[in-house]
């Protein structure tokens, strides 16, 4: 029980996912009270919100039959609700407890309500969630009062916006049509009679009228079913309808006897409960008396006879509002029209409805009715309207309408959002902060997205547009179809009608119907949105318009008639005048007769009960005709202040919010909301949510802290009612005030906004300021200004908006003078910069040069400049100028320090000098090198390499391949120079192609490509991926590698291409892949198929010339090879001419390169020697113009070929000539094979064939055939083998081998077969039928239908049929039919796919299937042309559906009957279904099965006389012989079924589990044990693999022991494994196999049992499991062990070693002492003496002789020296004694921080000696890059240990790698140890690296490194200990880690991480 101060709670009465309630006392003055919590314990803002909201309206209502709300108390986080408590039990629980009840009770409880919801209504309150749990009665009294205002509206009718069903407000099985937003109605007073009426539904029947788990079924229910009757009428036909269960019973008490009847619902009741129901409003009861006077009636009659007779109802039900119904007059059939359309696209269409019409004239109310079909698909509704003051804001109504929808997701649950989120990611992909960026709610969904690469020019405006198609193909489906509605598109922005441009010319988009309305006086045949309509068609897109006229005469009567609930012609008069005003416009004429009630012209008179128009004073009214002033003066009629924030308001847009309109009247919210108030409850406003109800009572104190932070999230959002309205409050605001409103508004917005609030609105405060932009006079505010129009441009730059690009830029730079390009030059260049770009993007070229020209005198850099230019060349290459795009060029690299030559020889010079450049870098780098090159940081070389990428395709394009290959190779030195940078990869790639283009290095060439690709990984940049990719698999890839490899190159330039938004790219990649998989023999027939979809999607880019190309080098040449041509030797066809080509491209060497590459190949597939001398010559141009393509060794290939048979046919020079010609080709092929033999060699092979050939050499011929064919068979070249086989076949046969030849020809069918070449197959079949008879006589005898199987009674007038396969048949589809056939085994589905194929292949419209079923002839199904299958199963006599006398002869006989014309004469003509149906056509055939007749087939086609010929028998024979196998395994299938049953009802009480399994590996049967032991369902295991059931690390073993139950059939027992769980769990079993076999002794399969061993397995285990601690207990013993010798070792080592130091340091110190004082002594003697000398200049000739002998002079100048020596070899002492004591530091019990230098110094001292040169090796040179460490907490003595091991290791190494070496060779390379120290990037982490430049230690020696007693070293040498023990200290002892890099020749490096 929870607490709340000042209450004492007595019990709980509701505990519910939301609430809870108490009942309690209030302790200060004992009253009895009901008080309600929020569940949860931080609610939202709605939850509190609803809180608030029940409150406020509550306690201003003074109504009996309310529980009134005593106060409104903080409590936590949330809301205590104290009510009074009157005893009461909701009605939902009192009919619960009671059981049962009368129907009197029923009334009396029905008209409490019904009063109730009278003085509710009286108070202009709608409950809107009325419910039987709202209802609360006590139990004694049976008084009755209402609940839970929550959600109740203060306002006279309400709209809402579409919402997902799970988020609608109310109760979903009580709601009314309206109240679910699809039913183009607003909600009031008359929703909550539809409540009440399911209300009395349940209460009369004891259940809802409409049940589903569905929600949105029950939407549909709502808004389109009729609830089931709850009695018949009695005016009704009986049988109608049966009446509904009324399980009502009246009790009567007597002695404990309970006697109970059931009582009929009387017919009166049924009808005011179903009017209640009514789906439309002003079909319900249109007041609360007229209902209650109906149940007073009810009520009478039932106390007073017991008996409730029929009478007629709502004769009093006399509405006193003055309401205008919300239905459609006049518009039956345009709804209709809709309605239509929504159908058309539920099928899978895609269309564009238009409704054009004025302004008022109701198109939004009739695209409103399309809801319900909506409602029923399950679809989505979303729309949005364009602004007529915010027209530059880009996407505005795409941006509304998704925003939307991405609300109704996000009320879905969390399994349907998670499923969205991952269709989203999936379709978008990482471009998802695309659409983030328009759509923000979409980030709720998907989630963070990264940032993707900014693009310029059209590259973005394609990603885009991409993109956002993927992203609305989600919701475009079958399962939810799409309407998205864009209102005003008279006012759309061009970014917009680009996307519904976009969105409408593809075909990929199904399920979407976009329905467009627009103002169609506004527009004219050149605005942009009839230009974009114009675009839309020539795409062939299904485009419809609805035209909507005003109301005519009639309509508007009916209109007005039904306003003041009168008949027609009383309503004439004031129709008449209303026509007049208002044209019979719908929105005028309401807003008309609105204002007449509103001034007291029309109104209600109680005393007669009806409506009464003063039409007189009417007719003296001034009224204006203009619509906008009309709504301007009713608009005049409310408060000023009301008035005042509906101007500022209509400033914003036609939908606005609360925050907003606040800071531009500089008011709270609140006091706006207030002023606001009264335009809502006129129906002028309407607000978008329930966070309006948030302020109607501002003064309300119980607010928290929680509650104010939510507000700030939960914006209140409105809408004007009509454009109309935001007009007229615009018209009222003064012409000349007008400007200085949005510079003020703007102004406010900018002033009081975040900098991130700003962003997210930034179109809206620019579109304000500039709108006030004329009366900025400040220069600083006009430089803000162009400043805030940059940062708009920038963000709609961002999705491609380029037009409000251009425009934002464009006033921007107006804003500005010329001086500012000296004063803010950043901001105008930008400015330039931007609108230029713009500009050309939109089409505005002139006002692209204009600014290109500005731009480019005032630049001040040359970057500047640079950048400039590389706009206006991209310009110039999109327009095909590419000469002009070159000299753009030339002058931005000149401006960037790099000239372009301009002569041909110069521009080869400078190719050449690049090219050397990168061959001086490669003699000492690999390539691979390349990767590891730093980033680029220079911008001005970033920006040439930008230049010189559009500079490859501009050069290429204008046929200057020298000029584009030195820009790649310009491309590729700069990254050599400068580091890499996101376009290096693309010059990297480039220049492979010149390695194989120009250098003929087809590895080098590799090399860069493949490096290329992989340098790709390290920039995020799509474009440039996409681009290297193609380069890559289009020019580089297939010299090195097999052909079709390239395809993964090829996809993902076209992944990338489109991510990028690189048409160019992607169309190149479509030319070229086509190409290179028709080289490589890719099927033709889906080669086709692609290519056509390519060839769609260029044209739909209007990529016209590479659309020319990919036509002639791939579409044509396989429509040839298909036969589609009208010759072999033309492409031309109905579609394509040769000559118009070569006419049109007679100056485009690349284009005719594309035709003549593969004219050269079909010239010599079809043997077509007149052309060869002129095909010949053109493989030069092909070689110059596409040299890096494969299509050259191709052609290289075939040209040889023509040459070879020319020399075949000529003689004397001519031959001599052809062979000379065929030598440097033959070189070049043989140079191309030694590169890639998978690609070349089978052509090499072939010429030399044919080169011994045509010398005679057989046996050579012979050879080189064999391997020809075998290699291009290898290589997956089945054009090219069947080539091979061709040619083998012509040789054998001129050499009077025809039986060889035969043998080859057929192979060389079959290659072409299989290719799919039907034209050349059709040739082999014309000029060697001798060689093919075999082949040909097969198809002639497998389709030929026997003589005695056919009784033709008519002729049969067919065409002559050739003997090809082909031409009889379309073989393709026969195949597949025959595998859909033999796939079925179900004899239902069977027969469906039958009959199904059938039809579509016989041109039969229907089929009949008769099937032998226990000896009688049943027919089985019938089907007809459209789909549909009837099955039947009865005795065919039983049927008049087929001619029985027919059927019967085809029976008995088993012959095939076939009638051209069933209506004439002939032998069945008396058969009386022949006589009713009169089909033309008829044919009935036997099925045989092995002789034996299983069934028949019966065709009919009623429209077509002669329709089965021959070719159709030939068709049915095939499917019959296919039909009777699969019937035949139908029943096999059947019966195994059936003696499955048996053997299942055997094995169910087996505990054990059972199985059989098929050869396949799949369960065929598995016993009910499978689900209670593994949890799966039985469904979830049969015909499926029992591969997923076994744990991975078991499934090889037991694959093996069922391979030997299948191969070997034998018995295999005890098979021990894992088996997995459908909750990933596992256990172990033990399993038993037994083969099945068929009756010859076949293995088919195995049966098996399997029982769990766990138990016994877990015992074995636990045995294994502690042998295993005992052998981990021996492990870790001996380590101790080892680790105590190593410690002991240690400390004897330290002991001695601080024993020495310590001895040592004793006589040190006393010899450094004396020798201070002997130094000091010697000074003062050498002074005495030099007193001497001076005091005694002549001393005596003994003394001189004595310091001569002495050498005095010498010793006193030595001595001291000698000295020094000592005292410096006592500190070298001294510190070596020092560094012994460091190293040998006893370690102390917990580690102290200490200086880790000083240890590896102390270490390196002690080894010193061992560094010195000797007599083998010089100097090991020790380099110290010590970094700044902070101390260490460590065991140093330890870590000591460590650094000696490994310096002493490093010592031993280069030892070894100096043995056999001179002094001079080791010093070339000097032996070094490397000691590194610093701190990581973290601070965490102290790292040490000790590396050697020795040896280094192959892998499998460093794989062992640390492992215990592994050495290297010789015996004796090494214990294999140190390095185990130093990783040991490292890591277990300090938490840090070692590590060992090394690489062999190089050294080896040891890795000591340490924390800090």
């Amino acid at each position: 029980m929870v607490f709340i101060p000042g209450y004492h709670l007595n019990e709980e009465l509701y505990n519910g996912t939301r609430t809870l309630v108490y009942r309690g006392i209030r302790k200060e003055d004992k009253k009895p009270v009901v008080i309600k919590l929020l569940k949860n314990s931080y609610p939202n803002f709605n939850e509190l919100l609803q809180f608030r909201n029940q409150y406020t309206i509550c306690k201003n209502l003074d109504i009996s039959g309310i529980v009134r709300p005593y106060s409104l108390e903080a409590y936590g986080n949330s809301y205590a609700l104290v009510m009074e408590d009157f005893g009461g039990v909701s009605l939902h629980e009192y009919i619960k407890r009671e059981n049962i009840t009368s129907l009197k009770d029923i009334l009396l409880i029905a008209l409490q309500i019904t009063d109730i919801l009278q003085n509710l209504h009286q108070n202009r309150v709608i409950h809107k969630d009325i419910k039987p749990a709202n209802i609360l009665i006590h139990p004694e009294n049976k008084q009755v009062k209402l609940i839970d205002f929550s959600i109740a509206s203060l306002l006279s009718k309400e709209t809402q916006e579409i919402k997902n069903p799970n988020g609608l407000e109310g109760t979903l099985a009580y709601i009314s049509p309206e109240q679910t937003v699809r039913m183009n109605r607003g909600i009031d007073y008359r929703s909550d009679f539809y409540a009440l009426g399911v209300t009395f539904y349940e209460l009369l029947t004891g259940e809802l009228p409409f049940k589903s788990d569905d929600a949105m079924e029950l939407v549909y229910c709502h808004i389109a079913k009729t609830p089931p009757a709850i009695k018949p009428h009695p005016n009704l036909l009986v049988g109608r309808e049966k009446p509904h269960p009324n399980p009502l019973l009246i009790k009567e008490r007597g002695q404990e006897v309970i006697k109970e009847r059931e009582q009929d619902i009387p017919p009166v009741l049924s009808d005011i409960v179903m009017k209640l129901m009514a789906k439309n409003a002003e079909d319900r009861y249109q007041s609360a008396l007229g209902l209650k006077h109906d149940l007073e009636v009810c009520l009478k009659q039932l106390q007073e006879t017991d008996n409730i007779k029929y009478f007629q109802i709502a004769l009093r039900d006399i509405c006193d509002r003055f309401i205008i119904p919300e239905k459609l007059y006049g518009r039956e059939q345009e709804v209709e029209e809709l309605l239509t359309a929504f159908e058309r696209v539920s099928n899978g269409n895609s269309e564009l409805m238009l409704v054009a019409g004025f302004s008022g004239i109701g198109k939004t109310a009739v695209v409103n009715e399309v809801h319900k079909p909506i409602v029923k698909q399950h679809g989505y509704f979303i729309k949005g309207k364009f602004d007529q003051f915010n027209r530059n804001i880009p996407f505005s109504a795409f941006v509304q309408a998704f925003r939307n929808l991405m609300g109704q997701l996000l009320s879905e649950t969390d399994a349907q959002l998670s499923s969205w989120k991952h269709q989203i990611l999936q379709a978008v992909g990482e471009s998802g902060q695309i659409i983030i960026d328009v759509i923000p709610e979409l980030e709720q969904i998907i989630g963070k997205q990264p940032q993707v690469l900014e693009l310029s020019g059209a590259a973005a405006q394609n990603r885009f547009n991409l993109i956002f198609k993927k992203f609305i193909q989600v919701f475009t489906a079958k399962e939810h179809p799409l309407v998205v509605f864009l209102d005003d598109l008279q006012w759309a922005d061009s970014a917009s009608l680009n996307l519904l441009k976009v969105l409408m010319s593809e075909s990929e988009t199904n399920y979407l119907l976009l329905i467009g309305a627009y103002r169609d006086n506004e527009v004219f045949p050149a605005h942009p949105f009839m230009l974009t309509l114009e675009d839309i068609s020539k795409a062939e897109a299904i485009i419809n318009k609805i035209t909507l006229l005003p109301l005519n005469n009639e309509s508007l009567n009916q209109l007005i008639s039904d306003t003041l609930s009168c008949d027609l012609e009383a309503s004439q008069p004031l129709t008449k005048f209303a026509y007049q005003k208002t044209q019979g416009n719908p929105f005028f004429s309401t807003q008309f007769l609105k204002s007449l009630y509103e001034d007291g012209l029309i109104e209600f008179d109680f005393d007669t009960s009806s409506w009464k128009c003063d039409i007189s004073s009417v007719k003296t009214l001034a009224l204006t005709d203009d619509v906008v002033e009309f709504m301007a003066l009713q608009l005049q009629k409310l408060p000023e202040s009301t008035q005042n924030i509906l101007k500022l308001a209509a400033c914003i847009g036609n939908q606005f919010d609360l925050a907003t309109l606040a800071i531009i009247c500089e008011k709270s919210e609140a006091e706006a909301a207030t002023d606001l108030w009264k335009a809502l409850q006129e129906g002028l406003v309407l607000p978008q949510s329930e966070v309006y109800k948030f302020y109607l009572e501002s003064e309300l104190q119980s607010r928290n802290e929680l509650e104010d932070e939510q507000i700030k999230n939960c914006n209140s959002n409105y809408k004007f009612l009509h454009d109309r309205i935001q007009q007229a409050a615009y018209y009222l605001i003064p012409d000349a005030q007008k400007q200085y409103t949005h510079l003020s508004i703007g102004r406010l917005l900018l002033k009081e906004l975040s900098d991130e609030e700003k962003f997210e609105i930034i179109f809206d405060i620019v579109n304000q300021l500039n709108l006030g932009k004329s009366v900025v006079e400040s220069s600083e505010e006009r430089q803000q200004l162009a400043q805030l129009n940059l940062e708009a441009a920038k963000k709609a730059k961002l999705s491609a908006a380029h037009q409000a690009t251009y425009n934002y830029c464009n006033i921007g730079i107006n804003l500005l003078s010329r001086e500012n390009w000296r004063t803010n030059y950043k901001l105008i260049y930008k400015l330039h910069q931007y609108g230029s770009e713009a500009a050309y993007l939109s089409g505005n070229f002139e006002e692209a040069e204009s600014f290109y020209q500005e731009a480019l005198i005032h630049a001040q850099t040359s970057l500047d400049k640079a950048v400039i230019y590389r706009i206006q060349m991209t310009q110039y290459q999109l327009q095909g100028k590419n000469s002009e795009a070159i000299e753009i060029q030339r002058q931005s690299l000149q401006l960037l320090g790099w000239e372009i030559p301009k002569q041909q020889e110069l521009i080869k010079a400078s190719l050449d000098e690049q090219i050397k450049t990168v061959n001086s870098y490669l003699e000492k780098q690999e390539v691979n090198n390349i990767l590891n090159l730093p980033q680029m940081q220079n911008e001005s070389i970033a920006e040439i390499l930008r230049i010189l990428q559009i500079l490859f395709y501009a050069a290429w394009l204008d046929a200057q391949p020298t000029l584009a290959f030195l820009a790649l190779a310009k491309m590729t030195t700069l990254s050599l120079q400068y580091g890499n940078s996101d376009m290096s990869p693309f010059g990297y790639v480039g220049y492979g192609l010149i390695a194989n283009a120009m250098l003929k290095d087809a590895l080098t060439a590799y090399q860069f490509g493949e490096m290329a690709v992989e340098l790709c990984e390290q920039f995020d940049n799509a474009d440039v991926r996409g681009m290297t990719n193609f380069l890559f698999a289009a020019d580089v890839h297939s010299w090195s590698r097999p052909i079709r490899e390239a395809d993964t190159y090829y996809d993902n330039a076209y992944k990338y291409g489109m991510e990028a938004g690189n048409w160019l790219t992607v169309g190149f990649m479509m030319m070229l892949s086509g190409s290179d998989r028709l080289t490589y023999g890719k099927n033709l027939d889906e080669l086709y198929e692609i290519a056509c979809s390519h060839a769609d999607f260029l044209r739909q880019i209007q990529s016209l010339e590479n659309l020319d190309a990919l036509i002639v080098g791939v579409i044509q040449p396989i429509r040839n090879l298909l036969g589609l041509t009208k010759t072999p030797f033309t492409f031309d066809d109905d579609s394509f001419s040769e000559a118009e080509f070569l006419q049109k491209y007679s100056n485009a060497p690349y284009h005719l390169s594309w035709l003549y590459y593969v004219k050269i190949r079909h010239a010599y597939l079809f043997d077509n020697k007149a052309e060869y001398p002129e095909l010949i010559p053109q493989l030069s141009m092909i070689e110059n113009t596409v040299s890096g393509h494969t299509k050259v060794p191709s052609s290289v290939f075939y040209v040889a070929l023509l040459h070879l048979s020319l020399a075949e046919i000529k003689i004397g020079e001519e031959r001599k000539l052809h062979l000379e010609a065929l030598v440097p080709l033959e070189e070049k092929l043989n140079n191309w094979q030694s590169a890639c033999p998978e690609n070349i060699l089978h052509k090499c092979l072939l010429i030399q064939a044919e080169k011994a050939r045509l010398k005679g050499q057989k046996g050579e011929a012979i050879d080189s055939y064999e391997q020809a064919i075998a290699q291009a068979r290898a290589q997956n070249y089945g054009n090219e083998e069947a080539l091979a086989n061709e040619l083998a076949a012509k040789f054998y046969l001129s050499w009077g081998k025809e039986k060889v030849a035969a043998v080859y020809m057929q192979e060389a069918y079959y290659c072409y077969a299989r290719w799919g070449a039907k034209a050349k197959t059709d040739d082999l079949e014309k000029h060697y039928p001798q060689l093919l008879a075999p082949i040909l006589k097969t198809q002639t005898n497998s389709f030929q239908i026997k003589e005695n199987h056919i009784q033709s009674l008519q002729t049969i007038q067919t065409p002559h049929s050739t003997s090809s396969l082909c031409e009889a048949l379309d073989f393709a589809s026969i195949l597949k039919a025959t595998r859909a056939l033999s796939s079925e085994i179900l004899l239902e589905d069977l027969i469906s796919t039958l009959l199904k194929i059938v039809i579509e292949n016989a041109g039969a419209e229907k089929a009949a299937l008769i099937v032998l079923k226990e000896d009688v002839f049943c027919l089985e199904a019938i089907a007809t042309k459209d789909n549909s299958v009837k099955h039947l199963s009865i005795p065919y006599e039983n049927s008049s559906d087929i001619p029985h006398s027919v059927i019967n002869y085809v029976k008995n006989s088993l012959k095939t009957v076939v009638l051209d014309n069933a209506t004439v004469k002939n032998n069945f003509a008396s058969d009386k279904y022949l006589i009713q149906q009169q089909p033309k056509s008829l044919l009935c055939t036997p099925i045989l099965n092995q002789g034996e007749l299983i069934g028949l087939l019966y065709l009919e086609n009623k429209l077509t006389i002669g329709a089965f010929t021959k070719e159709h028998l030939e068709v049915i024979n095939l499917l019959c012989s296919q039909a009777a196998i699969s019937l035949e395994n139908s029943r096999l299938y059947q019966t195994l079924e059936t003696s499955e049953a048996k053997f299942r009802s055997f094995v169910e009480d087996v505990n054990d589990m059972i199985y059989s399994v098929a050869l396949d590996s799949t369960f065929t049967y598995v016993s009910p044990q499978f689900k209670q032991m593994l949890g799966y369902e039985i469904e979830e295991l049969v015909n499926k693999s029992f591969a997923p059931l076994i744990h991975p690390e078991d499934l090889s073993g037991v694959i093996a022991a069922v391979k030997i139950t299948f191969e070997e059939g034998e018995k295999v027992s005890n098979i021990e494994f894992r088996t997995v769980r459908k909750d990933n769990s596992w256990f172990w079993i033990t399993c038993n196999n037994t083969p099945i076999k068929d009756d010859n002794g076949k293995v088919i399969g195995l049966r098996g049992i399997a029982r769990n061993i766990t138990d016994r397995r877990q015992a074995e285990a636990s045995v294994i499991e502690k042998s295993q601690e005992l052998e981990k207990a021996l492990q870790e013993l001996k380590q101790a062990q080892l680790q105590m010798v190593q410690n002991e070792k240690m400390a004897t080592l330290g002991n001695l070693v601080a024993g020495v130091a310590h001895e040592v340091n004793n006589p040190i110190g006393f010899l450094k002492g004396s020798i201070s004082n002997a130094e000091d002594y010697i000074k003062d003697l050498f002074a005495h003496i030099e007193c001497y000398q001076e005091n005694y200049p002549n001393p005596e000739e003994e003394i001189e002789d004595n310091a001569e002998e002495i050498d005095l002079e010498y010793l006193t100048e030595d001595l001291p020296k000698l000295l020094s020596s000592m005292k410096l070899a006592t500190e070298r002492i001294k510190d070596i004694s020092t560094s012994l004591r460091t190293f040998s530091r006893a370690d102390t019990s917990e580690k102290i921080a200490c200086n880790i230098h000083e240890g590896i110094d102390s270490t390196i001292l002690i080894l010193k000696y061992r560094l010195k040169a000797n007599d083998k090796r010089p100097t090991i040179e020790i380099i110290k890059q010590y970094g700044k460490l902070p101390p260490v907490k460590c065991f140093l003595g330890q870590l000591n240990q460590v650094f000696m091991n490994i310096i002493a290791n490093a010592i031993d190494a280069l030892d070894t790698v100096s043995q056999g070496k001179t002094f001079s060779e080791i010093q070339e390379n000097p032996h070094k140890i490397i000691i590194t120290t610093k701190v990581s990037d973290d601070n965490n982490t102290v790292l040490i690296s000790l590396g050697d430049n020795g040896s280094g230690m192959p892998e499998s020696v460093k794989e062992r490194i640390f492992d215990n007693l592994f050495t290297t070293k010789e015996v004796g040498k090494g214990t294999g200990l140190g390095l185990a023990i130093a990783k040991q200290i490292v890591e277990e002892t300090h938490n840090g880690k070692l590590s060992c890099n090394s690489i062999v020749g190089e050294g080896t490096e040891f890795l000591i991480e340490l924390p800090v």
